[in-house]
Order: structure tokens, then C-alpha cells, then sequence
């Protein structure tokens, strides 16, 4: 078998009722969730598939100008995954991140061989807990009237909030009050400093005075607290509390990721699998962060087709290892929107997500959606 062809399509699903969603991250609200999607189609009919965000065709343009020129010059059986590792790697340096491309070839390999990935890479389990990721910053009774709800329908015991309004201690209150709203909740708590290009930003200071405060209501971690750049305030950090630190998550690869461990900057680290490398890379950071006793809960803010991915690598991981799933889940952005490719949405059941176990990735795709919210991509030619 041989690598035919790989194609990739740019997605905009609009949010229902012309609603927008306010990133934390972002500075401007989207009214669509748009993604990549990545084909890649063998000489023996079989297609495999992956998907990331994305704000435009710069995936797409990087596929057809490097990574098809490299595989008509490479033909490569999809099983030779591993002979991809570096090239993807490379050419992730200096282009857009093209990791998704081996989740494909995963998802080829699997649908050949007629299994799940996470068995043919040795499972762990079956299943995982899923924490609510809500998004966007809302008032507390907002955060608590939907976590109230999708509670009720999807059995979370477990929710992320964002910190990122212009004062610390108003991000405070609002936590106070959701977690007098639930006691028994697992909570995590996310700053989104680490690569924040918009106000506020936080130095060592403000990141020590809010884990503090966070040691006393009982949060399991505080993500991405300093940016990127400072390691050396981040180990401080991690000395400094009994809050887990957890970052890393639009970090690049293995060698990046063994430097933040040597290092001692997280509790957790957060490496997606569809921005990172692929599941053959985050297969040897999941060994390094087991080497190095910490948590290592992948970045799952994709598509469905994406958080299909971040599950097949967590089917390889024991809980102690990858104790939770992040599920991205803040309204208007629901699994009917983040999934609206797949024939079957992802959902959890009283609070845990099953590892999809339909060969491949264990999803199916919808060509008929794919080609209702495809975004025609307009050349110079045209």
C-alpha cells in the first residue's frame, strides 16, 4: 500500500442562532467554529483522516506546497509511519503544524487491520473522565446554570474555568461562587497566559498570589499561569504551591517537552496531538512524562474528529498517567457543533467518554456535511 494523495479542507460551522462564541484567548468573539480537515487516501481505497483548528488555508497551503511535493518524491507505505516522524518535525519549524497528517496514517493503519489505534498501540482501557472545558468568560451564574445542565445530561464531575478578566480577584470571585455552587466538583482553572497576546498579563507575582488563593479551594491545577518563555518561573512556581501547574499544550514535539520536565515546570503537561506532532510523537512524550512522574492530560480543544484523536492516544495510558479527557463544552459550542462532521457525536455517560473502538481513529466522517460547510479556497488561477 501506498500513500496516494493527501488533501485537506477548510471548515466553517456557524454557531446555532447566529450566536457567537468569546474566546478567553482571543480578543474578538467567532461566529463559526472552523477548522482543518486532512485526507489522506491510499492506492488501495483506503482513507484516513484528521482534523485541527485552524483560522484559515495555512495548513492547506503548507500540505500542497511541502508535504505532497515530499510523498510523490518518498512513496510511503502508511505503515512506515515512524519514517514521517522527522520530516513532519522539520517542516513544523519553519511551516504550519502538519503533526495531523501521521494521526492519518494512524487512522489508515488502523482501518486496514480492521481495529482502534489505542489497541493495535497496546491499550490501557476503555474509558476516561471527562472534565466540562468551558471557554469564555461569563458571569457565575452563566458558568453555573450550564455546568448545572450538562451535568444533568452528561454526568461531569469535573469542570475547567477561564481566568482572564482584566482583574485577578474578580476571576476569584467567580470561582468562589461556582464552588459554593458545587463542593464536591472537581475544578481546574486555566490563565491562558502562556501565549496571550491581550491583556491582562500576569508576571511571577500575580501567578504565585492567584495559587495561593487556589490551594484553598481545593483547584487540581492552574494552567498556563506565566508565558512560555519564562521555564524558570515556572519551576519557581511549582516549588512554591501544592496547586498542580500544568502548560505546554501548543508546545512543539519531544525535545521541547523533555526540556520543561528536565526543568521541573509542570505537574501536567498538555502536548495535543493534532498540533504537536501526531500520536506517534505524543506516544514517546507520554513515556518521558511517565519517566518523569507527572500528568500527561492532552490539549483537546479541537474537532470531533481531533478529540477522537487525543482518545485513541489516551486508550494507551493508564489512569495515573492521563487521569482526565478535556471535553470542550461551552454554549454555544456544543458537541453538535465541534462534531457535526461525524455520523456520531462524541459524548460522555455519567462523566466518562468510551475510547472509540471502530477501526482507525473509530469515528466516521460525513462527506455530505464536509461538503455543506466547506470553504472554497480561491486561487489566482481562479
Amino acid at each position: 500500500m501506498r500513500i496516494k494523495e493527501v488533501k485537506g479542507y477548510l471548515l466553517k460551522v456557524p454557531y446555532p442562532e447566529k450566536k457567537a462564541f468569546a474566546a478567553a484567548w482571543e480578543p474578538a468573539p467567532h461566529k463559526d467554529f472552523t477548522f482543518t480537515l486532512v485526507e489522506v487516501t491510499t492506492d488501495e481505497g483506503i482513507s484516513g483522516y484528521a482534523g485541527m483548528i485552524s483560522r484559515g488555508f495555512e495548513v492547506i497551503a503548507f500540505i500542497k506546497s511541502a508535504v505532497s511535493e515530499f510523498l510523490k518524491r518518498v512513496p510511503i507505505d502508511p505503515f512506515y509511519v515512524e519514517i514521517l516522524t522527522r520530516p513532519l518535525r522539520i517542516g513544523s519549524y519553519f511551516g504550519p503544524r502538519v503533526g495531523l497528517v501521521d494521526i492519518a496514517l494512524w487512522d489508515i493503519i488502523g482501518k486496514s487491520l480492521g481495529k482502534p489505534v489505542y489497541k493495535l498501540l497496546g491499550a490501557a482501557r476503555d474509558y476516561v473522565k471527562a472534565y466540562m472545558s468551558t471557554g469564555q468568560i461569563k458571569k457565575a451564574r452563566d458558568h453555573i446554570n450550564d455546568f448545572e445542565e450538562a451535568r444533568s445530561k452528561y454526568g461531569f464531575k469535573a469542570v475547567k474555568l477561564r481566568f482572564h478578566r482584566m482583574k485577578w480577584e474578580d476571576d476569584l470571585k467567580v470561582l468562589k461562587e461556582f464552588r459554593e455552587a458545587f463542593p464536591e466538583i472537581e475544578i481546574m482553572v486555566d490563565a491562558n497566559q502562556a501565549w496571550t497576546y491581550f491583556p491582562p498579563y500576569w508576571d511571577r507575582k500575580t501567578a504565585l498570589a492567584v495559587a495561593k488563593e487556589l490551594e484553598k479551594l481545593d483547584v487540581v491545577w492552574l494552567e498556563e499561569p506565566l508565558p512560555i518563555t519564562d521555564l524558570e518561573g515556572y519551576a519557581d512556581l511549582r516549588r512554591r504551591t501544592s496547586v498542580r501547574i500544568a502548560g505546554g499544550e501548543l508546545e512543539y514535539g519531544l525535545h521541547r517537552i523533555r526540556e520543561h520536565l528536565e526543568r521541573g515546570c509542570f505537574d501536567v503537561i498538555q502536548p495535543d496531538p493534532c498540533l504537536s506532532g501526531g500520536i506517534t510523537e505524543m506516544k514517546k512524550v507520554a513515556a518521558l512524562a511517565e519517566a518523569f512522574h507527572v500528568w500527561y492530560v492532552p490539549h483537546g480543544w479541537e474537532p470531533g474528529i481531533g478529540l477522537a484523536a487525543c482518545l485513541q492516544l489516551i486508550g494507551t495510558m493508564p489512569d495515573y498517567l492521563c487521569p482526565y479527557l478535556e471535553y470542550p463544552l461551552d454554549p454555544p459550542l456544543t458537541p453538535e457543533v465541534r462534531d457535526a462532521i461525524l455520523t456520531e457525536p462524541i459524548e460522555p455517560r455519567g462523566g466518562f467518554v468510551k475510547i472509540p473502538d471502530k477501526p482507525g481513529l473509530g469515528i466516521e466522517i460525513d462527506m455530505n456535511v464536509v461538503k455543506k460547510y466547506m470553504i472554497k479556497e480561491v486561487t489566482e488561477e481562479a
